[in-house]
């Protein structure tokens, strides 16, 4: 029911007492009442109390807002790598590990250990994976194309997959490519390179990147979604 502009939940039992509650995190409002109780006592009863209602409320909805979040890193969670969906097994450590097995990603870290620095780490492990690919496959992209970098770097990057310096010929990657099939970071790594030589995306990039990859325009739109 709706009193004074309040939507109530109204439990009629068999006890002798008018009872409000005010049920975080959303601030429900609860009343337990005798059966015998009419909506007329009901509604004086709520006027009585309105106040002390919208402020109860009031701080209810605030402290959930302000609550710390909860950690996305729990048993049951998934955990994505190279396009992969692990669910995470989650224990108590002192200190952190993360180990991929099967399905299964199982995860270490101290109860105390806050949620930014849970993130940092899982940042980490990430950076850690994705300079392992390229290790591997940027030799193999520079050997195939006969075009070379200076050097590269990986990056927190979240609205580029990689960058290339074309005066320096330094190439950057978005970390969030150790989520993404390695098909994808093989695009990137290609894209990059071919930076190197032609600084735009004009006919003669997509030319080149046809030339080593003919279907690149299926990864540019796998990576869009």
């Amino acid at each position: 029911m709706v009193i004074d502009g309040i939507e109530i939940e109204v439990q009629k039992k068999n006890i002798k007492n008018l009872h409000l509650y005010v049920k975080p995190p959303d601030a429900r409002v609860l009343i337990t009442c005798p059966k015998r109780l009419s909506n007329k006592e009901l509604e004086r009863f709520v006027s009585k109390h309105y106040d002390w209602l919208v402020t109860k409320r009031a701080e209810v909805l605030s402290r959930a807002e302000n609550a710390p979040k909860r950690c996305k890193y729990q048993t049951g969670d998934s955990f994505i790598l190279w396009g992969k969906e692990f669910k995470i097994l989650r224990q108590g450590a002192k200190r952190f590990s993360l180990e991929i097995s099967d399905s299964t990603a199982y995860l270490f870290y101290p109860d105390s250990m806050s949620a930014e620095k849970l993130e940092a780490h899982i940042k980490e492990f990430y950076r850690a994976e994705l300079k392992r690919k390229i290790d591997i496959l940027l030799p193999l992209w520079e050997n195939k194309t006969g075009l070379h970098c200076s050097s590269y770097q990986t990056k927190d990057m979240k609205t580029r997959w990689g960058t290339c310096n074309t005066k320096t010929k330094k190439l950057w990657f978005s970390l969030r490519l150790a989520t993404r099939d390695e098909s994808e970071l093989n695009y990137v790594i290609l894209h990059e390179l071919v930076h190197t030589a032609v600084p735009n995306h004009s006919a003669d990039f997509k030319a080149l990147l046809f030339k080593y990859m003919p279907n690149y325009r299926e990864i540019e739109i796998k990576m869009k979604r």
